[in-house]
């Protein structure tokens, strides 16, 4: 049973294929308590013989023939390619994007913020703000996460040339600033849960900084890099590698 979110019209629906001719089938109980068979594919081939689910509840079948893990995705969904992202006003964020939406869920440090279901969010705390849609189609998008901090100003041009290498990864992570007089006042490093993992104030002009910081302790996972000036914040997404 298909239990994910980037599939919407196919939640709560069970599927099975047939083992030698490669005919999938999906099954649903309809609003008068009926059982509703469709056949989703052609046949496809002979050997498909186990259906598993990864931890997001998306469903995956094995074909024993090839040794091949397939997806299993709504064809409506096939070309889906969100593009989405999160604008910054004031105290507001609001979903910046071209996209049709039939749902909007707004998430603060990966839990959702209840009642918050339209396009312009009220930010009052500090945090990683991410927000999920549904398309009319049924399909499933998501923003990349973002930091915000109320009452501080955020740009999305920096006044300097910012790289971070490597990254990803797994021991020392280099800041390089470069090519700006804006003073750099400190860097910080934020997990997925909104939890400052590192600061450090710099107070130096952005003309050449190489400023290193040791991951070696930090787990696994996605980082938000802020460099503050001010009360100006960018943001650079770098990952931290086991």
């Amino acid at each position: 049973v298909y239990r994910g979110v980037a599939n919407a019209d196919m939640v709560g629906k069970y599927f099975a294929v047939d083992y030698c001719s490669g005919q999938f089938w999906s099954v649903e109980e309809d609003d008068s308590n009926q059982w509703v068979i469709d056949e989703v594919s052609g046949t496809e081939g002979f050997g498909w013989s186990t259906f598993g689910h990864d931890v997001n509840g998306e469903m995956y079948v094995v074909n024993q023939q090839g040794g091949t893990v397939y997806h299993l995705i709504d064809e409506d969904c096939l070309n889906f390619e969100p593009s989405i992202n999160i604008a910054i006003g004031a105290n507001e964020l609001a979903v910046d994007g071209a996209l049709d939406m039939t749902t909007v869920s707004w998430y603060l440090d990966g839990n959702l913020i209840p009642d918050e279901t339209g396009n312009v969010l009220n930010a009052t705390e500090e945090g990683l703000y991410m927000v999920e849609f549904t398309s009319p189609e049924g399909c499933y998008g998501v923003s990349d996460e973002l930091f915000f901090s109320p009452n501080s100003v955020y740009e999305l041009t920096a006044p300097w040339d910012l790289r971070s290498f490597p990254n990803p990864s797994s021991d020392v992570l280099t800041l390089s600033v470069s090519g700006g007089t804006d003073v750099v006042d400190e860097v910080l490093l934020v997990n997925a849960i909104g939890k400052t993992v590192y600061s450090e104030f710099i107070g130096q002009a952005g003309t050449d900084i190489q400023h290193t910081i040791d991951v070696s302790a930090m787990a696994a996972g996605q980082y938000s890099l802020l460099i503050r000036s001010g009360k100006r914040y960018f943001d650079m997404q770098v990952t931290v590698s086991r």
